[in-house]
């Protein structure tokens, strides 16, 4: 008896080993090409000036997460973006660039810009490192959500659409 079930345990250890093994090598084989349709969601100080009614000259910097299905290719990644915000009447035009890292110090690098309020804005992917190296991403982007905040802050939820490349 006592050696049946050492049989099993040993059998289920093997067994539970070659799992991990499929899944931890299934986690770092990176696709060469997908779609993306994420969430990100940003906050950070925002410094601006008014002097006319309707008129708001904007600069930001924000960090942000991305919030996305475990195992796609920008799960866990963090941002850090810069930009500039204009808006006249009901006329807005933002601009600026971001930078992204996973959790293996990977990064990449990209713009983005949105030329009316009404519209979705553009984002590109302009460079990389480790497997992010040679990518090439495109989308749109959109704010979902601007989340109350203090004075001098902005908060806000984008979503993200399009699709990638790797070289």
């Amino acid at each position: 008896m006592q050696y049946s079930t050492k049989l099993t345990i040993s059998r289920l250890l093997v067994t539970a080993a070659a799992l991990y093994a499929g899944t931890t090598w299934a986690a770092v084989t990176t696709p060469k090409e997908g779609k993306y349709d994420d969430i990100i969601c940003y906050a950070g100080p925002v410094h601006s000036t008014s002097p006319v009614k309707g008129q708001l000259g904007m600069s930001l910097d924000l960090l942000g997460t991305t919030g996305v299905k475990e195992g796609d290719i920008f799960s866990n990644t963090s941002g850090h973006c810069v930009g500039a915000f204009t808006l006249i009447g009901e006329d807005g035009h933002a601009y600026g660039s971001c930078s992204f890292t996973d959790s293996d110090g990977d990064a990449f690098f990209g713009t983005y810009a949105l030329n009316n309020m009404k519209e979705k804005g553009t984002w590109k992917v302009t460079g990389g490192t480790g497997k992010y190296d040679g990518m090439q991403q495109s989308g749109d982007w959109k704010p979902i959500t601007q989340i109350p905040s203090p004075a001098g802050m902005l908060q806000e939820c984008d979503r993200i659409t399009g699709a990638w490349k790797m070289r």
